[in-house]
């Protein structure tokens, strides 16, 4: 490893690799992607070692201490999945030549908000499988920040995540709102005044620590824990539940997630509780294939309905 490759020409059989390394690290390890990829871990490793021969360099550290990427491999990542989004993309257009919809869609949404009942993307991937049956839709969560990274980096289609500040490079569309809510666990001090009766007022509730969120947060909610004392870190929507189910902390998460899960008590609503806006964005200046264009339309029409 290490010495200079010339690439020459990219194969089908190069691009299959490409894929099993993307796969790789969208599953954290080896281990995690097999039943993905439908291979055995030897294979894949085999696939991996394989394609760092054909780059000339070493893209990952894996083995008993666990799966991590290299410098080079870091770069190239984005490199790779900048290449495989360009080429279903000139798929989409060849076929859209014959007005045809194959290829595929990407698409990026935040932790929990597919478990949303407001949110018309379920239904929107639906109807969109009916009109175009030979297109792959490709479905990720992750972070705010994440997503929207992916989304300027052409990685994804479209992002759906709660609406900041828009950046000029994106085109967004509010598509439908998500009702935040404080919620304690059953074990947490202020469940159990609850339980007892106590009239409780917001200086009560704020007394309590709260979980911090280590990544973007939207404007409203950044002011409605502005009085709180910040608590544990935690990098998604399911670990400020998992904080909070614990019974240390307090935490601000959506309605439809506690309602789910039944063992959460939200805490004054009437004060803490909050509307936050979602937001369908992609890169202003994406080509508008005819498998966007459709995905597009069929979205915006469920958000309307």
């Amino acid at each position: 490893m290490g010495r200079k490759t010339k690439i020459g020409r990219v194969s089908d059989a190069d691009i299959h690799l490409m894929r099993v390394f993307q796969k790789v690290v969208e599953c954290g390890g080896i281990a995690a992607a097999q039943i993905e990829l439908g291979v055995g871990s030897s294979t894949i490793s085999k696939q991996l070692s394989a394609l760092e021969t054909r780059f000339g360099f070493k893209l990952c550290n894996r083995g008993r201490s666990g799966f991590r990427l290299t410098q080079q491999g870091e770069r190239a990542l984005v490199f790779i999945q900048q290449f495989l989004a360009a080429s279903s993309e000139l798929t989409a257009n060849i076929a859209g030549l014959n007005e045809e919809l194959v290829g595929e869609v990407s698409i990026g949404i935040v932790d929990n908000s597919y478990s949303d009942p407001a949110n018309p993307l379920v239904a929107a991937m639906q109807e969109f499988h009916n009109i175009a049956p030979l297109v792959n839709i490709n479905l990720a969560t992750g972070s705010s920040s994440d997503i929207e990274l992916g989304v300027l980096e052409g990685y994804y289609h479209f992002g759906l995540f709660p609406k900041y500040q828009q950046r000029h490079e994106l085109t967004s569309y509010e598509i439908y709102s998500e009702r935040i809510g404080l919620f304690a666990g059953q074990k947490h001090p202020v469940a159990e005044l609850l339980r007892d009766g106590q009239d409780l007022k917001p200086k009560d509730v704020r007394k309590f620590r709260i979980v911090n969120f280590g990544s973007r947060e939207p404007e409203a909610l950044i002011r409605k824990k502005a009085r709180f004392e910040l608590g544990g870190t935690v990098n998604s929507a399911e670990g400020v539940a998992a904080l909070v189910r614990s019974g240390i902390y307090l935490g601000f998460f959506p309605q439809h997630v506690a309602a789910g899960a039944g063992d959460f008590v939200e805490i004054l609503p009437d004060t803490f509780s909050y509307e936050m806006p979602m937001a369908l964005v992609h890169r202003r200046n994406r080509q508008r294939t005819p498998v966007f264009q459709e995905f597009l339309r069929i979205l915006e029409s469920s958000a309307k309905n």
